[in-house]
């Protein structure tokens, strides 16, 4: 089959595997695996999720994090909104982050982890087209209305 998009290829892999794992991560000392349809789920809730957020074709949102399967699932998520997403490597400083957030004009960024979090709050106020943040591993206390956790239903979910 020839696919002439990202998203498209995605559908039908993730759909022609609904019950197989897909994609693996350890957690203490074992492998949890994620099924096609669990993934299909998380990618579609992210992608209307960034709709509902304005965020879609002409966007730009950066993932701030080491590779995953959130990592994963979050640039299938970005891509499926019509958005394009901007990698950042996790290993530079703060400086560098907002250089990258700033030239990109991204308006969401997904930052892997609090310690990848306080990059971007050091560099928030200094970047004006950034709008949103997602916490990638759920770890955010802050009670800002402009950053989410990964699985928080207020942004994922579509009305």
């Amino acid at each position: 089959m020839i696919f002439t998009t990202v998203s498209q290829m995605f559908d039908h892999v993730t759909n022609q595997f609904l019950s197989k794992e897909l994609y693996f991560y350890k957690k203490e000392n074992n492998w949890i695996g994620l099924a096609g349809s669990e993934i299909r789920s998380t990618v579609k809730d992210i992608a209307f999720g960034l709709q509902s957020l304005g965020i879609g074709k002409g966007s730009n949102v950066s993932l701030l994090s080491n590779n995953s399967p959130r990592w994963a699932m979050s640039d299938y998520g970005i891509i499926c909104s019509g958005a394009a997403t901007v990698s950042v490597y996790p290993t530079l400083i703060a400086s560098q982050v907002e250089y990258i957030l700033n030239n990109s004009e991204s308006k969401v960024v997904f930052a892997e982890n609090q310690e990848q979090m306080q990059k971007v709050m050091e560099s928030w106020g200094n970047c004006p087209n950034l709008q949103y943040a997602v916490v990638m591993d759920d770890s955010n206390t802050d009670s800002d209305e402009r950053i989410f956790n990964f699985m928080e239903e207020t942004w994922r979910h579509y009305y």
